[in-house]
């Protein structure tokens, strides 16, 4: 491979490695924004149920737990339903926050490999590019 071709195919793959960090850059960025956006839907979800948790916690506690224990079964039972669709609410955010970290994870992973083998393949024809050149002007012979 001539010095000239040598040089194209170093810039060539400097550009592709500078756009796979890009990639890997914004692929990174956009997860952290996704995580936040997932945390604050998290805490819409707390802040939605609280008023209604604390409505039932308050009428519990001024129940007179004996004489109105129907009222109070019921109470709990209203009480424990709305935690169990709270947290599968939150659940739901959890589940699909992990699916696009894997996702976004794997694809990274991808990415890392296809920079390792251009980064190798630039190193190669730098040397290669060296050689060239320390054979057509015969420095180091």
């Amino acid at each position: 491979m001539g010095s000239s071709s040598l040089q194209a195919a170093i810039f060539t793959n400097e550009a592709r490695a500078e756009t796979l960090t890009n990639e890997i850059t914004d692929n990174s960025m956009d997860l952290r924004l996704h995580q936040k956006h997932s945390s604050k839907e998290i805490a819409d979800i707390h802040a939605q149920y609280a008023p209604e948790k604390e409505r039932i916690q308050n009428e519990i506690a001024g129940l007179d737990k004996i004489e109105q224990q129907d009222e109070y079964q019921n109470l709990m039972t209203e009480l424990k339903d709305l935690r169990e669709e709270e947290e599968a609410a939150v659940r739901q955010i959890e589940d699909e926050t992990k699916d696009y970290e894997t996702i976004v994870q794997t694809e990274n992973e991808m990415l890392e490999v296809q920079l390792e083998e251009v980064n190798t393949s630039t190193e190669s024809f730098k040397e290669m590019l060296k050689q060239n050149i320390e054979n057509e002007f015969g420095y180091f012979q």
